[in-house]
């Protein structure tokens, strides 16, 4: 991509060059403002390095934008934003953004000042990617949209007056770190034991996190985090909103006019809700800056942890469709002993997404024949995959082996996919079937292959519907020749949603 003068610029995703083999990436939208460069660029260095070494691969922006803004942009910001097909074409599955949702900058694509835009935000997740919007504050919370916020993270502000006026802040005199009371230490057994039950393992091995400027949320799925303390309460506005159990003497207290006196609830900070395939977490605390990681290193294994535990979620939840998806699904593998290994671990990948196939080293010859076990092989298979390379080509006997098993898979209706591992180019017999470019890294290939098979089930899927809707109406058709069902239906649709009965003859 070229900026106006014409110099090549050197985009985000251009520093994901030489990781094509990383399987979590991930994209760190920082809080500060654009062509701010140094170590005070970010906010939150210490964690984003952290996550850097923990994840595949991991770049820095500020906000994704239209491709057609970007025309129009200054080049000293064009270093510091990511387009929208450049974060399409990334890989990208961890989204975390610093100093929550607003950039400050510029308005987004659909009106807003987000950096990653609501229905980016909602395409993302849908797809199984992951969002987390960190230290949201109560200057955030006191303009954010709540509308949109809580329709895409199933939670909201709790407020003095419902859904509206000043938040409500947690604060904790007795296990604060500065004055204010609202830098709290995180009793992390306590908080495990009070958030949703399939995110407990987030919190094993910590002891304590420092969050600051906590908020009070209302959430509609799943609790991440909550303060757990006979001293903590909450306030609006300098005055008690809940007191503390312990500590005050209650009847001196000051409390705010809309307070429910100690008869309300405390909810959580931080939250976690599904959309689609993917996962929205919100934490309305400060927990990013160097400021409070440098206190509590807690804070960065938290949010790994967090990371770590809601990945493995997603991959379990994609395993698990593909299961269903592809049941009854069984790849034939031919390839050249040689090719083995490459071919083993494409194998090994497709498997963990759910896709069964047949690699038997006993029953497979090493020796220089492609071993092709068909009569066994094709038996157990439901499809046909040759990996073709230079090693193949060089056998004088391949011809006749791949002729044999392409025959018996046109006899047999099985599909047959061609997976080439380098530059060397298959036979004229090949030349039909479904080419596969398999150059690039194993699990590269493997995604190829996934995607092809996927085709081809969703393919065969319908054609199956709609033989069995023809069948249907043929039925239905010798039904009413032979007088068995009238033709006159007893209703006659008029209009949407409406439906006027006959009158009877």
């Amino acid at each position: 991509m070229r900026n106006r003068s014409g110099r090549c610029r050197t985009g985000v995703i251009d520093r994901f060059v030489g990781v094509s083999m990383a399987k979590n990436r991930l994209l760190y939208l920082h809080r500060r403002h654009f062509g701010l460069d140094g170590p005070d660029a970010i906010m939150g260095k210490l964690l984003y390095e952290a996550l850097k070494a923990d994840l595949d691969a991991a770049v820095t922006s500020h906000m994704i934008i239209p491709d057609s803004v970007s025309e129009g942009l200054p080049e000293s910001i064009l270093d510091d934003v990511i387009t929208q097909s450049e974060f399409h074409r990334s890989g990208v599955n961890v989204v975390y953004l610093e100093g929550g949702l607003d950039s400050h900058c510029l308005t987004g694509f659909d009106g807003s000042d987000w950096k990653m835009s609501a229905p980016m935000i909602e395409e993302f997740a849908r797809r199984g990617g992951i969002v987390v919007v960190a230290d949201l504050d109560i200057n955030i919370a006191r303009s954010i949209d709540e509308d949109r916020f809580g329709r895409l993270f199933k939670a909201w502000f709790r407020r003095e007056d419902g859904r509206q006026g000043n938040p409500i802040e947690i604060v904790d005199p007795g296990r604060c770190e500065n004055s204010y009371w609202s830098e709290i230490w995180v009793d992390c057994e306590a908080a495990r034991t009070h958030c949703a039950e399939w995110l407990q393992p987030i919190y094993n091995g910590l002891s304590t996190i420092l969050v600051g400027g906590p908020l009070d949320l209302g959430n509609s799925q799943s609790w991440l985090a909550n303060i757990v303390s006979h001293t903590m309460g909450t306030m609006c506005q300098d005055c008690w909103w809940e007191p503390p159990e312990t500590g005050f003497d209650q009847h001196r207290l000051r409390y705010h006019p809309q307070s429910p006196m100690g008869g309300g609830s405390f909810g959580p900070f931080a939250s976690v809700c599904q959309l689609g395939r993917g996962y929205l977490v919100a934490i309305a605390a400060r927990v990013s800056s160097n400021y409070v990681t440098k206190k509590s290193h807690g804070n960065i294994e938290w949010i790994i942890n967090i990371i770590r535990h809601l990945r493995a979620a997603v991959e379990n939840h994609e395993r698990l469709g593909s299961i269903s998806r592809f049941r009854g699904v069984c790849l034939f593998l031919s390839h050249r002993s040689v090719d083995k290994p490459v071919v083993e671990a494409i194998s090994d990948n497709l498997f963990k997404t759910g896709i069964s196939t047949w690699l038997d080293k006993e029953r497979m010859l090493p020796s220089d024949s492609l071993g092709l076990s068909l009569n066994a092989g094709l038996t157990e298979s439901s499809h046909f995959t040759i990996f073709w390379s230079r090693h193949c080509k060089d056998a004088p006997w391949v011809h006749f082996e791949l002729g044999s098993a392409i025959s018996a898979c046109i006899e047999r209706r099985k599909p047959i996919l061609v997976v080439a591992l380098d530059d060397t180019p298959p036979p004229d017999s090949l030349a039909q079937f479904i080419r596969i470019n398999g150059k690039g890294t194993p699990q590269e290939t493997s995604r190829l292959i996934y995607d092809a098979l996927a085709a081809l089930v969703d393919r065969e899927s319908l054609n199956r519907a709609k033989e069995a809707s023809a069948v249907e109406q043929t039925d239905v058709g010798n039904a009413i020749a032979s007088g068995k069902l009238n033709r006159r239906a007893s209703t006659e649709v008029v209009g949407p949603f409406r439906r006027r009965r006959r009158k009877p003859r």
